[in-house]
């Protein structure tokens, strides 16, 4: 069953069906189609109740449809920005012009030809092959070619510029096919002498396929034209949307924002997450859909099936099943035909250039066909992109890689990394540190309080320094404490600092609430501190993949026999890692026990257990 016979499937499932379904139904399976003829159409009712007033069957109803399918085109404002002439003297009219793209920059070739002539590309005009692109989609665009010329012939619209890229693509028998169609439609005598002035155009990066040979007389023309005033750029996806109500203040948000970094793991993600929840709390009108573009090939139609994740129908095609439990998915979605669509885009390293051609259909074209879905971009999406910091297979630029993002583009671009989202934790740590840094943990009336507050006294209890009610600090107050006491930290990602933290949390509780350090002299819930604080910074960067941290630092794991094999109670210093420093950084004997003493004393180990331990306890020194 090919596209036509299916669509004609679904508008007779559709129409069948009571009418209050026609909307959500259509908006999936016919909607997206008409909007290949028409980009701005949203409502499909008119075509809906045309199709059920007609009663054809068979062929016939393919000709209904053609009918019914020509006015939209007619009212179709695909093209209204073409100007009252032609402007691109390279091209010429009324024959097919061969152009070889710009190696590094391939598909702008595409887009400077509609740049000259001022008009926006839509699906109807460009057609991106794929190995998955059949001969028929390649005909119906030649077609479209040459009787839309003919159609509109005496009508006050000038002819749009139709465009093939990347023929060499195409399967070699599909190829094969396609080539006989250009001799057919295009370079037979009796043809080229009733030809209109139509615009056509093979775009390709090479002169090497059967296409591009057969073209030579009409090319090559290298891609290097010269646009007019016309910045199809800002036509398109750099413009903020109307999210929120008018009467809502909030920070500017675009249909298309880049999230990118130099560094792995700085919180892209995390951003992207809190942006959209920023959207969340203005207003209840919002889904979110991932993404994730995390191979080296395409699979098309799994993307274009995660693009309609939003959406409650789920079926490549409409059925009886489609309308099963629609109310309740609706509901589960918090589906509204006006909701805004925000899209994270995650993509991962090992993805080839091949991925500017899935932008430049969603971003450029707007609208993505496969063999079970048609997609379109709706003016209520938003689309936030995760850049990669490195590519696998590509060792410039992010920037070079994903052209269609950042060549001549206006996407904004968020680089800026997130401020320390350190939670109750890091709040906790932050404040009994900033005590250590002013030297008060030596003295017993704090130590007392830090004790009331981490055991949860009652709030009567008597204290000099009340830690319960000190103000949080704010992200500004954060970031100067890391860039004061931990600049090197800065630098790392989210997930280390992250970590950083809660490791802190875990060791200042432990010096809080233990009764065996209570009585101890004072000076030494500093001194603990202190350890605390380097073991801390220890993990950090030894759990930080870089190549500077790999030089100076590497970590194993120095597990005994007979910690498995032994009866006794055994005490693991915590963590349960041995951290050798190399280069000039190596510890002597004395600090390794000094270290390991502290240790014992944070984590409650009382001296008669120390006694037992000290040969089987996990050592700095021992590998057994």
């Amino acid at each position: 069953m090919n596209e036509m016979q299916q669509l004609v499937k679904d508008l007779d499932y559709i129409v069948a069906n009571e009418t209050q379904y026609w909307d959500i139904l259509s908006s999936k399976y016919i909607v997206p189609f008409l909007q290949r003829l028409d980009y701005q159409i949203q409502d499909s009712s008119q075509v809906l109740h045309e199709w059920k007033n007609q009663n054809s069957e068979g062929m016939r109803s393919l000709h209904e449809l053609g009918c019914i399918f020509s006015k939209v085109r007619m009212k179709s404002k695909n093209n209204e920005n073409v100007p009252n002439s032609f402007s691109i003297a390279a091209l010429k009219a009324g024959r097919p012009n061969l152009i070889i793209a710009n190696h590094n920059d391939k598909l702008f070739s595409v887009l400077s030809l509609y740049e000259s002539i001022g008009l926006i590309p839509r699906t109807e005009h460009v057609l991106l092959c794929k190995e998955t692109t059949t001969e028929e989609e390649v005909e119906c665009l030649l077609l479209r070619t040459l009787l839309y010329v003919k159609v509109m012939d005496g009508i006050n619209i000038k002819t749009p510029l139709y465009c093939l890229v990347w023929p060499e693509k195409l399967q070699a028998r599909t190829l094969e096919k396609v080539v006989s169609l250009f001799q057919k439609l295009f370079l037979e005598p009796s043809r080229s002498q009733q030809a209109h002035l139509y615009l056509f155009a093979v775009v390709s990066s090479n002169h090497d396929n059967p296409l591009s040979y057969i073209l030579r007389e009409f090319g090559p023309i290298i891609s290097e034209l010269n646009s007019h005033p016309f910045d199809i750029y800002e036509a398109l996806y750099s413009q903020k949307v109307n999210v929120l109500p008018t009467n809502v203040p909030g920070r500017p948000i675009y249909q298309v924002q880049l999230y990118e970094s130099t560094k792995v793991g700085t919180g892209k993600t995390w951003k992207i997450q809190r942006d959209i929840r920023y959207l969340r709390k203005k207003t209840n009108k919002v889904q979110s859909v991932c993404i994730r573009l995390n191979s080296s090939d395409i699979d098309w139609e799994e993307i274009v099936e995660t693009l309609w994740n939003y959406h409650p129908c789920q079926l490549s095609h409409a059925s009886q099943e489609t309308i099963v439990n629609v109310e309740k998915r609706v509901n589960d979605l918090n589906y509204s035909k006006d909701n805004w669509i925000v899209y994270h885009i995650d993509v991962s390293s090992c993805v080839n250039k091949d991925i500017n051609d899935f932008f430049f259909q969603l971003l450029y074209l707007q609208h993505i066909d496969t063999m079970n879905y048609s997609f379109h971009v709706n003016p209520n999406m938003i689309f936030f992109i995760e850049i990669p910091s490195k590519i696998d297979s590509f060792s410039d630029t992010s920037h070079n890689f994903f052209y269609t993002l950042f060549f001549k583009m206006k996407f904004p671009v968020k680089l800026k990394p997130p401020p320390f989202n350190i939670g109750d934790k890091g709040q906790l740590s932050i404040k009994w540190m900033e005590e250590y840094f002013a030297g008060k943990l030596k003295q017993p009336s704090f130590v007392t309080g830090i004790l009331r507050f981490f055991t949860q006294q009652t709030a009567s209890s008597s204290r000099d320094i009340n830690v319960e009610n000190k103000i949080n600090l704010n992200p500004t107050e954060i970031s100067q404490f890391m860039r004061t006491y931990f600049p090197d930290l800065i630098s790392l990602s989210l997930w280390h600092v992250t970590m950083f933290f809660n490791f802190l949390f875990t060791q200042f509780e432990v010096l809080a609430n233990s009764r065996f350090l209570l009585n101890e002299c004072i000076p030494f819930r500093h001194e603990a501190t202190k350890c605390a604080i380097e073991f801390a910074q220890d993990l950090c960067f030894y759990s930080y993949n870089e190549e500077d941290t790999k030089k100076t630092y590497t970590s194993q794991f120095y597990l005994c026999e007979k910690w498995k094999k032994s009866k006794e109670l055994l005490y693991l210093g915590c963590p349960a890692i041995a951290w050798e420093q190399e280069v000039s950084n190596t510890w002597n004997g004395q600090e390794k026990e000094k270290r390991m003493e502290l240790l014992f004393r944070a984590v409650n180990v009382p001296e008669e257990k120390k006694k037992i331990s000290d040969k089987n306890v996990i050592r700095f020194d021992t590998m057994c």
